[in-house]
């Protein structure tokens, strides 16, 4: 595979530039870490983004250790169903999120809820407004995960974020425009993901009208029960920058994956438009998934 260094600030990242490779037009992302310090990679520009099904990196999912039964349970009207058993695959790779802003009402800290998938041993993927809120003009101070959570146990244990990377356009436009970006990554220390399974990443970018999604995550019933949920229903649009779905989602479902019957990730839920009744992703597409690779490729513990 062919590589580039990027250089900015004095930090260098190992960045893949298969995918600048094959398209005729390139530009740069700029990507922002935990700490403030900034790099760039490619970004691959189309007029009509989503339309191409040039070849990707292969990045598979992978298993884990844990193969039991489901057990499920319907939840009043809606079509959410409670997950009983976490470790089963692929519900395994979803975390619970907990965000930590200092000071920000009234002089208080003020604690938000999210969700997150594995996507590598030890990178999770989720939402970067789990991260970096525009009301506050700041990132979380503290960052946790809690893999395969239940209301009763966390057997992974809580799980201080070490590192995270999203793209500093998400933090310079305004918070409509920003949607587009609104990806992260977290970078954690030990490799949870090998044991719990990790999800794959697309291997092409074909429009996605109709096929079955999952989203697998921790809506917010009640803010003080960590119980994780899963739906599924069919992509209802793609234009190529968001999907469009009804898939069954509350507050706290921000950051979990929309992934496909193949347990490949095609999005990341961070929407709900009531009015409408619509639900939406950021989809992985050309123009983010280069700043994921680049992430993975860096901070990996066994590359890829």
């Amino acid at each position: 595979m062919k590589k580039t260094i990027y250089k900015k600030l004095g930090i260098s990242i190992i960045a893949s530039t298969l995918l600048a490779s094959q398209l005729s037009t390139v530009s740069a992302l700029s990507v922002i870490s935990s700490t403030g310090e900034e790099y760039e990679v490619s970004e691959t520009l189309q007029d009509s983004p989503g339309t191409n099904n040039f070849s990707l990196p292969n990045v598979s999912p992978t298993y884990g250790q844990y193969y039991t039964n489901q057990s499920e349970v319907i939840i009043g009207k809606n079509d959410l169903v409670k997950v009983k058993n976490t470790l089963q695959y692929p519900y395994s790779t979803s975390a619970y999120v907990e965000s930590e802003f200092r000071g920000v009402k009234n002089g208080k800290d003020v604690t938000y809820r999210g969700s997150a998938n594995f996507i590598k041993d030890n990178v999770l993927i989720t939402a970067a407004h789990n991260i970096y809120k525009h009301e506050f003009g700041k990132d979380a101070e503290e960052l946790y995960v809690t893999p395969a959570r239940t209301p009763n146990s966390v057997p992974f244990g809580r799980i201080k974020v070490k590192e995270v990377r999203y793209l500093k356009e998400f933090r310079n436009l305004n918070s409509k425009d920003a949607r587009e970006y609104d990806l992260a990554l977290l970078i954690l220390e030990e490799p949870i993901g090998a044991k719990l399974g990790t999800l794959g990443l697309p291997t092409s970018q074909k429009n996605l009208t109709g096929i079955t999604v999952t989203i697998t995550g921790y809506p917010s019933y009640n803010f003080k029960i960590h119980q994780m949920y899963t739906d599924k229903k069919q992509v209802l649009s793609d234009d190529g920058m968001f999907l469009d779905y009804q898939v069954d989602t509350l507050e706290g479902s921000s950051g979990s994956t929309v992934y496909d019957a193949s347990n490949r990730v095609v999005g990341v839920h961070t929407l709900g438009d009531g009015a409408n009744q619509i639900n939406s992703a950021v989809k992985l597409n050309e123009r983010n998934l280069p700043f994921i690779y680049s992430v993975l490729k860096g901070y990996s513990l066994e590359g890829w």
